[in-house]
């Protein structure tokens, strides 16, 4: 398996709207889930929003 991107796929990837994005995100988590229960381990995911003074 190639995990390498290309400069082409980056900026094809940096096209995609906005849903394209979080599809493909949501298959990325969902496909590293699936490896880890394949390999007898529970993932956990966390997601999370951080604050400042510029968010007010």
């Amino acid at each position: 398996m190639n995990n390498q991107i290309t400069p082409a796929d980056l900026r094809e990837r940096q096209a995609w709207t906005l849903e394209q994005k979080i599809d493909h995100s949501v298959g990325v988590i969902e496909a590293f889930c699936t490896y880890c229960k394949e390999q007898g381990r529970t993932p956990f995911v966390s997601f999370c929003k951080t604050f400042s003074d510029n968010d007010y």
